[in-house]
């Protein structure tokens, strides 16, 4: 497990010495509430990537990841829940195999400096880098389209979580990048690194209070902290949303959305995973064998649970003639499932394949950070043991309760143009499903 010591308002860093890897992985999470400032907040971590103060450009960047031993460095945004968070990512070679006692020093020092010392040039970042990344942040958004299936996704959770921050695509719109100014962006970063809570992981063989007192000094200034909004709670859905719209594909894909009031931190979290895993996680779930094997109306079908914001999602790829059939079919497995129909061998399969993932992950530093993330964010704590233990323990009768609470919200259905049912609606018109 992580131990965790706070080095400033709303600062926190996450240590886990381990010997196990050849590399010391690192990786800093500053928090904001999605919003209206998240094109702002997309921007940040593109711009600061091109250079820093003492690496202004991205030659000097690489030059200094290659003294360090081909030191690899990254940066994005990423949605947990209802906060959009900057992630920077580093890693390095563990010093003891190269035979430098003070690389990871060396490293973390210039991991902070990209994070914390921008280059600056009169009252805001660099104008050409800023006219650059937000030339770049416009084609990563105007892209989504050309991946139908992230397309689609975003535009469920457009439908699904309609007035909701969740709604927000992380990268935000061509609209808000538009208008950004190199000072703006600028202010936008100070604030937010002066008061929004940042979290530090680092993962291997490291000595944790030589990291507590090197990050310590490479903050910036705090100015108080800002505290995010509580992470919303369940909102039951008055009525099903069901939305079919068209674009330029053969495929259709088909996402069903259902609300919970279970989340990360709750203590039926778990009974929530092996539910979504008994349905649809594995090869031998419900919905590959009923959908897929059975009737062959899926090229895929898979479902996920979100563990922040409180909602299980099904995905399906499918012909569009054989959307009704293919509904029909999910909400019956869904059904049979939340009546108890399990068999011994369907749940521990699925039981063993959920304690397999997790254990893998032990043996993946970049895994182990982003869940000790979701901890922080839930502030529960979590050994792998107790997982398994945890898994181990579900019931037919769990899963029973599980179904109970799980409750649909929204079908949505993105299909070809030139593909339209006898009975099927036309493209965004909305069906109440009693």
């Amino acid at each position: 497990m992580f131990r965790t010591v706070r080095i400033a308002d709303e600062v926190r860093l996450h240590v886990l010495p381990t010997s196990k890897f050849k590399t010391v992985t690192s990786k800093v999470y500053v928090q904001t509430a999605l919003g209206a400032a998240t094109g702002l907040t997309a921007l940040v971590p593109m711009v600061l990537a091109r250079g820093s103060e003492r690496y202004p450009t991205m030659q000097a960047v690489a030059a200094q990841l290659a003294d360090l031993y081909g030191a690899r460095f990254g940066c994005d945004v990423v949605k947990i829940g209802e906060r959009q968070c900057m992630e920077f990512y580093y890693e390095l070679p563990a010093g003891v195999y190269v035979n430098e006692p003070d690389l990871v020093s060396r490293g973390m020092t210039a991991f902070a400096e990209l994070i914390f010392h921008p280059k600056v040039v009169d009252t805001g970042f660099d104008p050409l880098y800023v006219d650059q990344e937000k030339t770049n942040l416009k084609n990563l958004i105007r892209g989504l389209i050309d991946n139908k299936r992230s397309y689609a996704l975003q535009r469920f959770y457009e439908t699904m979580f309609a007035g909701e921050p969740f709604a927000l695509y992380k990268y935000g719109t061509e609209e808000e990048v538009d208008s950004i100014t190199p000072k703006e962006l600028l202010q936008h970063y100070r604030q937010v690194m002066a008061k929004n809570p940042i979290d530090v992981f680092v993962v291997g063989d490291v000595d944790e209070n030589s990291l507590a007192d090197l990050w310590s000094q490479t903050l910036p200034e705090r100015l108080g902290a800002r505290q995010l909004p509580e992470l919303e709670e369940f909102k039951e859905p008055k009525e099903v949303k069901e939305v079919q719209e068209e674009e330029d594909l053969q495929q259709g894909i088909l996402f069903l959305g259902y609300r919970t009031p279970v989340t990360y931190s709750s203590p039926d979290y778990y009974k929530l995973l092996v539910y979504s895993g008994v349905l649809g996680g594995f090869p031998h779930s419900k919905l590959f064998i009923n959908v897929r094997e059975k009737a062959s109306l899926a090229y895929y079908v898979w479902t996920h649970v979100e563990a922040t914001k409180g909602f299980m999602l099904i995905n399906a790829g499918i012909h569009p003639d054989n959307y009704q059939k293919a509904v029909n079919i999910i909400l019956g497995q869904v059904e049979a499932l939340n009546q108890g129909r399990v068999t011994e061998e369907e749940l521990e399969a699925t039981k063993r394949g959920l304690i397999n993932s997790f254990l893998t992950m032990e043996d993946n530093p970049t895994a182990t950070i982003d869940r000790g993330m979701l901890e922080a964010v839930h502030g529960v704590r979590r050994t792998p043991q107790e997982v398994v233990d945890l898994v181990r323990r579900v019931t037919v009768e769990d899963l029973v309760e599980q179904g109970r609470k799980l409750k649909l919200d929204t079908i949505y259905f993105l299909r070809g143009e030139m593909e339209k049912s006898a009975s099927g609606n036309r493209a965004g018109q909305e069906v109440q499903l009693r």
